[in-house]
């Protein structure tokens, strides 16, 4: 036992890759036979593993989630930002014009929202709070 367990702090990367094949495999499996894919596998997947991180962090007391765990510290790699920013093209890639006709009100409803709060809302958050973003924003 200790040897696997050796293998899996000493390949970090490639045990975090496994846990989100496992991830990705169990959402998309609970998308198809539970929701019948009126929830995507992807969406399914995102509350896993932020659940997942929250239980990992509060259970560690770290602040790194889940990749506080020892066996699971190439989570951390995983979370960087050149694969978030990996993730957000690759999702942006995948979209199509057509299908988002298709949702109708609420899917351009939801559009507007999310570009509302990510782009408008969350800036005049920040700026209230006293954070600087940008180096050309005046104290």
């Amino acid at each position: 036992m200790q040897y696997i367990f050796d293998i899996f702090v000493k390949n970090g990367f490639v045990v975090a890759l496994l846990v989100t094949g496992v991830i990705m495999y169990v959402s998309s499996q609970v998308s198809e036979k539970i929701t019948l894919k009126k929830i995507p596998g992807s969406a399914i997947a995102i509350i896993a593993g932020l659940i997942l991180a929250y239980i990992g962090g509060v259970s560690t007391g770290g602040k790194n989630g889940a990749a506080d765990i020892v066996g699971l510290s190439g989570l951390t790699i995983l979370g960087g930002s050149m694969f978030r920013d990996f993730t957000i093209v690759s999702t942006a890639m995948g979209a199509s014009f057509l299908e988002i006709k298709k949702s109708g009100v609420v899917g351009i409803l939801s559009l507007f929202i999310g570009f509302y709060f990510h782009f408008l809302l969350v800036p005049q958050l920040l700026l209230q709070w006293g954070t600087r973003m940008l180096k050309v924003l005046p104290p």
